[in-house]
């Protein structure tokens, strides 16, 4: 860049994700030249959104009366414009009400300020085959019936349709939403993640933002005195970094992150404060990571297993069951906490 503005005799503009500006300014080649920086804040991510619904149907609209087709394994699917008009503008309703902010929240605080990876991940909920496509289809088709009484998306339907994707059961190897009760490696102790991620959050909660940071080293220390090992420490941070529930001074959530150094500075990203903050005290939330966590005790694996319901072919499962295995496991989860 600088060579170019050299030798054309002309600006040049270098654009750089916020995460790898703060990874990369003080490191080669970077230090080497003297820059004019302008940051330009991440836009919020319903007013994305909502603008490519509506270019995209104002596309749909104009080619009124066409359908296009796909073929898969030998079976040709064609579709009308009209019915993906239909879907997209009950979606629309539906998203962007104004009672259904939990949605927004959610790609929000657990994407922000990785826009990219926020309409990724609102991709496949509308790809997941446990998005309930008619209903929107229905919603739309008969809304003039029905103009007062607004229908939203359930936050538990855009979680259960995330959790899963295609599948009948949750595995959180895949999934996008993340299992925070999953040991460490070398661990037996589900709550290790969890009590680091606190420790995060308190900090930022009685500190503020302006001294939300807390040292790689002083949480290692900390966690020590109560009796914990390093590497499993290590290990929850590593994960927590992975699953980007944390970020630092000098990486965010919209850049790879190669290695842990030993004096990095650490905090509570904002998916980590959303998801401590109130996912994970949700039964949506609760009721799918039971499925992947391991259970350490016989008695209380038997007594889950035997009221675990098992999903249908449309991936469906009995409420009432899913109800008394979700008391069952944090039964379970008690116990090991009082150990």
């Amino acid at each position: 860049a600088h060579s170019l503005s050299r030798n054309s005799n002309c600006g040049v503009i270098f654009s750089l994700r916020e995460g790898y500006y703060y990874k990369w300014r003080n490191k080669t080649p970077f230090d080497a030249y003297e820059s004019n920086v302008y940051h330009i804040t991440a836009p919020k991510y319903s007013e994305v959104l909502l603008k490519r619904i509506n270019f995209t149907l104002e596309h749909l609209n104009s080619l009124d009366g066409t359908s296009s087709s796909i073929t898969r394994k030998g079976l040709k699917i064609e579709i009308s414009n009209q019915s993906v008009i239909e879907f997209l503008s009950g979606l629309k309703d539906s998203l962007f009400s104004e009672n259904n902010s939990e949605l927004i929240d959610f790609l929000s605080f657990t994407t922000y300020p990785n826009i990219r990876e926020g309409l990724r991940i609102f991709k496949q909920f509308l790809t997941s085959g446990h998005t309930d496509v008619s209903s929107y289809v229905l919603r739309e088709v008969y809304k003039e019936k029905d103009r007062k009484n607004k229908q939203i998306i359930p936050i538990h339907e855009f979680v259960k349709s995330l959790g899963l994707q295609n599948k009948l059961y949750y595995n959180s190897e895949y999934s996008i939403i993340n299992n925070i009760f999953i040991p460490p490696k070398d661990s037996t102790d589900h709550f290790v993640i969890y009590f680091v991620l606190k420790r995060f959050f308190d900090t930022y909660e009685t500190k503020g933002i302006s001294n939300k940071y807390l040292s790689l080293e002083d949480v290692i220390s900390f966690f020590k005195e109560l009796g914990y090992r390093t590497n499993v420490i290590i290990n929850s941070i590593e994960k927590l970094i992975e699953n980007e529930l944390l970020e630092s001074e000098d990486f965010l959530s919209d850049i790879d992150l190669s290695s842990l150094e030993s004096n990095i500075n650490l905090c509570i990203s904002s998916k980590g404060y959303y998801y401590f903050k109130e996912l994970i005290k949700r039964f949506h939330y609760f009721d799918l990571v039971l499925q992947d966590t391991p259970i350490f005790s016989q008695d209380h694996f038997e007594k889950i297993k035997n009221v675990f319901p098992m999903s249908d072919q449309n991936g469906l499962r009995n409420l009432n069951s899913r109800v008394e295995t979700v008391k069952l496991f944090l039964d379970y989860l008690i116990e090991e906490e009082q150990k």
